[in-house]
């Protein structure tokens, strides 16, 4: 390989010369041109070839270095082996017991650490299953919750319904002319549809008094210019009556308390 390099380099060194002389002596451009291109060429071949011869000089080191190792591997066996063939019979069995003892210490201690595992494993499992339990009861505990919960709404909301049913059957709206209407005509009759009744009643004011010996104020609803026609309203504040104006429609509720030919009383009033 070496000599065909040399061959090549010698080449390329008399085209060099060849190209200088016939350059200086005026040959024609053209084999000027041909002579300096194929000293490119030959120089990039050089180099490709510098670059193998590289390469194949790191091979062959890396070859050597294996082989230093493998050497040195093997010596050292031989060393052992001898080493072994030298030692008495009481002295191997030492050897090997001291080997089975390692290796059952090593066996022990991989069983250890593989019962430590299993039992970190069922500890996990019985955690995770604990934790499954705590949340399973909570879940349980709040939809039992939600349903005493929705049964006292329930319950709730038709304690609420039935009072509010119970007092609108107790609930009778009316007015001024009606209820005294009906007491006009049939006071037996009146009573039994206005006792223990509230009454939600609707009239004109017609005046405003003092009630008997001073004890505060009522209000007379009417319907027209007879006495008989009238409502008469206990328990509204002063400061409501101040208020009101005679001859204004209003709307009072209270708790029914008597009727006959004179008119109506009724108690626990309030303006509407």
């Amino acid at each position: 390989m070496f000599t065909r390099h040399s061959k090549r380099i010698l080449a390329l060194a008399i085209a060099a010369i060849l190209t200088i002389s016939l350059g200086a002596c005026g040959v024609k451009q053209d084999l000027y041109d041909g002579t300096v291109n194929k000293n490119k060429e030959l120089q990039r071949e050089l180099d490709t070839l510098q670059n193998q011869l590289s390469t194949v000089t790191a091979q062959k080191d890396k070859i050597v270095e294996d082989k230093n190792r493998l050497q040195t591997e093997y010596d050292t066996l031989k060393i052992n082996s001898a080493d072994w063939l030298l030692l008495s019979e009481d002295d191997k069995a030492a050897a090997k017991a001291k080997a089975e003892v390692a290796r059952a210490e090593a066996e022990a201690e991989a069983a250890r650490a593989a019962a430590e595992a299993e039992a970190a494993r069922v500890a996990a499992e019985a955690e995770a299953a604990r934790v499954a339990a705590e949340v399973e009861a909570k879940r349980l505990e709040e939809q039992e919750a939600a349903r005493i919960a929705a049964e006292e709404k329930a319950k709730a909301d038709k304690i609420a319904a039935d009072k509010r049913a119970e007092e609108a059957a107790k609930t009778v709206t009316t007015t001024v002319k009606e209820i005294c209407d009906d007491f006009w005509n049939n006071q037996a009759k009146a009573d039994l549809k206005y006792r223990g009744k509230t009454i939600v009643v609707t009239g004109k004011v017609g005046r405003i008094d003092t009630e008997m010996f001073g004890s505060g104020y009522y209000l007379v609803l009417r319907s027209g210019e007879l006495l008989a026609n009238s409502v008469f309203c206990y328990g509204i504040s002063s400061e409501v009556l101040s208020t009101l104006d005679e001859g204004e429609t209003i709307t009072v509720r209270g708790d029914f308390g008597s009727g006959g030919d004179l008119g109506v009383d009724i108690k626990n009033c309030t303006v509407q």
